[in-house]
């Protein structure tokens, strides 16, 4: 058990002396706290209430966990009760927070690097041309291991690539069936797609994500892979 570790560590983290927990629990002296800090014996069920009440920890905790790593059983607990209240579009919206708030938290680690921008992209409207400003740059992660990217003007790829957002890629011209990849069709522009591979009628299918959208159907020679979509 971690009470008597416990408690002295709640009690000194609080800024309490052990006279003053005595006189909270109803006590005349410190002797009883003295003792349940050495680990000579425990106290009973009510009084164990009452210290869990008053640094405001479950009495599970108190008994069983080490407090002192901070990071006690009850966060989580709240954190999981919390959550199963939610309606599942709501606990899809704190999954996709926590990811977002992970992922800031992983590239602040980082260091930093210049990224070429290349252009925008409708993502499956009209293509406009990826070499708008060729020379504009963007600071990212150095984790992410791409070289240049397009911002999408258009929702085809919603909801895992979004408007107005910059995708990533690496520059390659060979793409692997299903991976996404930014494509040029018949040198008009640049536009993001996942890229599948119908091998029995040799046509390459650009597949939108957003299904209001319908699959683009090609012949190879009309289209350039220029790379390989990386995401943060």
């Amino acid at each position: 058990m971690f009470f008597s570790a416990n408690l002295k560590y709640l009690r000194e983290k609080s800024g309490m002396d052990q006279l003053e927990l005595a006189k909270k629990l109803g006590k005349k002296s410190r002797s009883s706290v003295s003792e349940w800090e050495k680990g000579s014996y425990t106290p009973k069920m009510g009084t164990l209430r009452s210290i869990a009440d008053i640094f405001n920890v479950s009495i599970d905790d108190l008994m069983e966990v080490d407090l002192s790593n901070e990071t006690p059983k009850s966060k989580i607990s709240i954190i999981t009760a919390t959550c199963s209240k939610l309606t599942s579009v709501n606990q899809d919206k704190v999954i996709d927070y926590s990811e977002h708030l992970l992922n800031e938290q992983e590239h602040s680690n980082s260091t930093v690097k210049e990224v070429q921008f290349v252009g925008y992209s409708a993502a499956g409207q009209e293509p406009k041309s990826y070499c708008a400003e060729p020379f504009v740059e963007y600071t990212v992660a150095d984790n992410v291991k791409a070289d240049a990217f397009i911002v999408l003007t258009g929702d085809s790829m919603e909801p895992r690539f979004h408007k107005g957002e910059p995708v990533f890629y690496r520059s390659q011209t060979n793409i692997e069936n299903g991976e996404f990849a930014i494509v040029d069709i018949d040198s008009e522009g640049a536009i993001c797609k996942q890229v599948k591979i119908d091998y029995d009628n040799h046509k390459i299918i650009l597949h939108s994500l957003n299904p209001k959208y319908e699959d683009i159907i090609m012949d190879p020679t009309h289209i350039r892979i220029l790379g390989k979509v990386i995401e943060k």
